[in-house]
């Protein structure tokens, strides 16, 4: 079944490491420990990204020019795979950038 999800459905979250929010698009089920989420976040400047243990995890640029992840230039073309305990320093390559995220349970 296809379920049309609207900007309004959007939920502000914390980010785990408490440096930013992110606006929850969806999240099955509805409360961690959870199969997946996905999710897009505003990066204005340097952060570490949030900690997931025994999950994997997508990034992909929504807007804007770029972010280096660790040493990895990830650009608006590519998607971002790691795992959800790796550490990842994060910083805008240019201006603002939203990225949309997907988290999802590695034991599923």
């Amino acid at each position: 079944m296809i379920q049309i999800i609207k900007f309004s459905d959007y939920k502000t979250m914390p980010w785990k490491n408490k440096q930013g929010t992110s606006l929850e698009i969806d999240i099955s089920p509805n409360a961690e420990p959870f199969l997946l989420r996905l999710s897009a976040a505003k990066i204005s400047g340097s952060n570490s990204i949030s900690e997931y243990l025994v999950y994997d995890r997508l990034l992909a640029i929504w807007q804007g020019q770029g972010l280096l992840l660790n040493d990895y230039r990830l650009l608006p073309e590519n998607i971002f795979q790691f795992k959800g305990e790796d550490i990842i320093e994060c910083t805008p390559l240019y201006d603002d950038v939203i990225d949309v995220g997907l988290i999802y349970s590695r034991k599923h």
